[in-house]
């Protein structure tokens, strides 16, 4: 039978790819200056600064002229396909989990010889920056320019409202859950919940960490068989699983989906505590900034054998077929300066990945936030990243329609997760194979 998808698949690629090559190609000016690209998405309502920006580096640079590319949509696609269609911008926006799967492709640039040359002060940042962009003595393909960890966002007013302390760093998961049941209420006594206890990331990468925190792992160290449906990963899973199936004290029971509008709940009053990474604060101060809600941040409560915390970053990276490389090497410079990557964290409040800013009396003591930042470096600092392993690419979709089935009471969550585990199991065992043979 013809296949009509794969078809359709096959000309949308192309299309896509011939609009990347005609449109987005290097232009070419007899100014005597070398145009450098850059692909980002700056953050909302920071373009204008961004392009400030890059103009401020071409004035420290003559000779050279930076383009902005933006990518609506999918982004990483598109980075994809113009890396393979030989039309990508030289200096590429990136995140540190995805460095994995585009170095391995070779499409970056190796950017620690260019660091080693210039004494660049790769000390000053945070360890836990470095490992997410996987460094080793010969390799660094990416440098963050913020990252967090996962905090606890608590909604003072609430807490106070119905006569419990804070959460503080002696809470456990059972406190956790035994104040988000407290503080889920029918405030108007119309048989529907007007507040509940908590938010919770019901996808794998936020459900993950509390795995590692009970002492499970995703895969065992020689990365032969996935650890998901072990013991200490499904006490984990049904803990998080029963918040919303058992407890009903998570966002869900707002009505709509898990993750609609949290930031704008938590803002009006509606959720006691959501447990995210920190990368969220611009959103959550965008969204008080008309509300009066009290609230603060805290370190997320203790497991069996850690926290569950996350990292995560931002950063920059060089693609492999830049005609500029040195340029290039010079405006990553420049972006991640002390002076700019101050003046970009501070303005969207993001933490900064050096250790000299983030560090800082100035970083620390901010009047301007109603947070703690000290809570922010703790986070950091306990974080982890999340497991880069190439041989799991469809994880992802693998654990939510696991933990969907669960949650729905399809079925239970060892034998979703004894599926996700068998799947997991071959990918390893043929990724093992096919290195074994190159």
């Amino acid at each position: 039978m013809f296949n009509w998808y794969k078809l359709t698949f096959f000309l949308g690629f192309s299309l896509l790819l011939f609009v990347l090559v005609i449109y987005d190609r290097p232009t070419t000016k007899n100014d005597g200056r070398t145009e450098l690209r850059i692909l980002s998405c700056p953050p909302p309502g920071y373009d204008r600064k961004f392009e400030e920006t890059l103009r401020e580096f071409e004035k420290l640079h003559p000779d050279i002229r930076v383009k902005l590319i933006k990518a609506p949509g999918n982004y990483y696609i598109k980075v994809q396909t113009m890396m393979v269609g030989k039309t990508c911008a030289d200096v590429v926006g990136f995140t540190g989990k995805r460095v994995n799967a585009f170095k391995i492709k070779g499409m970056l640039l190796n950017l620690l010889p260019f660091a080693k040359r210039d004494n660049y002060d790769l000390d000053d940042y945070f360890r836990v920056g470095l490992e997410d962009a996987q460094m080793t003595k010969d390799e660094l393909y990416y440098l963050p320019t913020e990252g967090s960890g996962t905090v606890l966002f608590y909604n003072q007013d609430i807490f106070d409202r119905a006569g419990l302390k804070y959460p503080d760093a002696k809470w456990t998961w059972n406190d956790f859950r035994d104040a988000a049941v407290k503080l889920t209420r029918d405030t108007d006594g119309d048989g529907r919940l007007d507040q509940v206890g908590c938010s919770i990331s019901y996808w794998w990468a936020g459900m993950l960490p509390w795995v590692w925190a009970n002492g499970g792992r995703l895969v065992n160290r020689s990365q032969t068989k996935c650890h998901l449906n072990q013991p200490e990963a499904i006490e984990a899973l049904t803990f998080l699983i029963d918040l919303e199936r058992k407890y009903h004290v998570t966002a869900k029971a707002l009505g709509g989906t898990e993750s609609a509008g949290i930031y704008e709940n938590f803002a009006s009053g509606r959720i006691g505590m959501m447990s995210y990474l920190a990368y969220g604060l611009p959103t959550l101060m965008d969204a008080c900034k008309n509300s009066t809600v009290r609230w603060n941040i805290a370190m997320p409560p203790k497991g069996k054998y850690s926290r569950p915390i996350r990292y995560t970053s931002s950063g920059w990276v060089i693609w492999s077929g830049s005609r500029h490389p040195e340029k290039a090497w010079e405006l990553l410079k420049f972006l991640n300066s002390k002076k700019i990557m101050k003046e970009y964290c501070f303005d969207n409040y993001f933490v900064p990945a050096r250790k000299s800013i983030g560090l800082s009396k100035e970083f620390l003591n901010r009047a301007d936030t109603p947070y703690n930042e000290k809570v922010l470096i703790q986070s950091l600092q306990e974080s982890r990243p999340l497991d880069n392993i190439y041989a799991l690419r469809s994880i992802e979709s693998d654990f939510g329609i696991a933990v969907d089935k669960a949650k729905l009471g399809l079925s239970d969550i060892q034998t979703e997760m004894d599926k996700v585990a068998a799947k997991a199991d071959a990918a390893l065992q043929e990724y093992s194979s096919q290195k074994r043979e190159q």
